[in-house]
């Protein structure tokens, strides 16, 4: 019995090991994945309508409600992009809010040629997580 229990200990701890070694070769410089293909969230974040008022609203109530816009977030260094994330859970898309930040100063609203740049070079990786960062 206790040669069995050595032997299932042993292969849980190699394929733990596996599993360890394949996440550290998948991931990248920026703790996200590094993959040609494209993964994305089941349904992209989107602003939504606010809610209607309840019927039963007391007297001197308000509703209150704001959107978050769907924003791409790009780092560009010596004037190439070198990242970008998002906060939908999906790669950048073309109604999305784009700001860049070069050279590490306050993000501004990216030019058209920039706008066009993310959309072209952020294509692949796993986007499922808003807020990771991506190399191109």
């Amino acid at each position: 019995m206790g040669v069995k229990a050595g032997l299932v200990g042993g292969a849980a701890m190699a394929v733990t090991a596996m599993l360890c070694l394949a996440g550290s070769v998948a991931a990248d410089s920026d703790g996200g994945t590094s993959s040609t293909a494209l993964v994305e969230a089941t349904t992209c974040a989107r602003p939504s309508a606010p809610p209607a008022p309840p019927a039963d609203a007391e007297p001197g109530s308000t509703l209150v409600s704001f959107g978050i816009p769907n924003q791409v977030r790009v780092r560009v260094h010596a004037g190439v992009l070198v990242a970008a994330s998002t906060n939908t859970g999906c790669a950048p898309r073309p109604d999305d809010v784009v700001l860049v930040e070069v050279d590490g100063q306050e993000p501004v609203p990216a030019t058209a040629d920039q706008v066009a740049a993310a959309l072209a070079q952020f294509r692949t990786g796993d986007w499922r997580q808003p807020g990771a960062w991506h190399a191109p």
